[in-house]
């Protein structure tokens, strides 16, 4: 069994730390063999994705809210146009996005709901989702 590549796409330092951490732990009990990629230059992730092959089981955790010229949507825009298979989660504080995410056929796996006063409560939103 090959490893499976993880990525997580969020500009804010304590929020990555603890998604970071929380994907760890599940990745270790559910034991799958990962390879972690944290990215904290956003601008270099996005300019390297042209070059980068997406797999069908590589995992995509994105910020929707980014402080960036592109948002969490158009990085999955991205990833979407060079793979239809990969799992992409979105973390977001705003849960009144979906509706521009499935017009923009980005067909998530799921959604991770933040609280920003409580990080312990991130949530996990699953949806239905056939890829292909």
């Amino acid at each position: 069994m090959s490893k499976v590549n993880i990525y997580l796409v969020e500009d804010n330092f304590l929020h990555r730390e603890f998604i970071e951490q929380s994907i760890i732990t599940s990745a270790e009990k559910l034991d799958i063999r990962y390879r972690m990629h944290t990215t904290f230059d956003i601008a270099n992730f996005v300019n390297q994705m042209d070059t980068h092959v997406i797999m069908d089981n590589d995992i995509y955790f994105l910020d929707i809210d980014l402080n960036e010229a592109l948002s969490g949507i158009d990085i999955a825009e991205k990833i979407r146009k060079k793979n239809h298979q990969c799992y992409i989660y979105f973390i977001t504080f705003h849960q009144d996005k979906s509706l521009e995410i499935v017009n923009r056929h980005i067909l998530p796996s799921g959604y991770l709901i933040k609280d920003p006063d409580n990080l312990d409560s991130i949530s996990e939103k699953r949806k239905a989702c056939v890829h292909g």
